[in-house]
């Protein structure tokens, strides 16, 4: 899922100057697999396998809202 998906971040990232990162939810942490760094002078700095308490995260935030109801 990663590799197919890079080329399209890095393109998105380049093209709209921002971070682009794909995470999972594992345990209430949001679990980083790829990290496409904005060239902006100002991004966070995540790495592939950081992992951020989900509420802490716009991704997280955004994965909490389109999960059902019963997470």
């Amino acid at each position: 899922m990663v590799a197919a998906t890079e080329p399209l971040l890095r393109q998105f990232a380049s093209s709209n100057e921002v971070s682009v990162n794909l995470a999972t939810d594992v345990e209430g942490e949001m679990r980083y697999h790829a990290c496409c760094c904005s060239p902006a002078r100002l991004s966070v700095n995540l790495q592939v396998g950081s992992a951020v308490l989900v509420a802490r995260t716009a991704i997280g935030r955004t994965f909490y809202a389109a999960s059902s109801p019963a997470r």
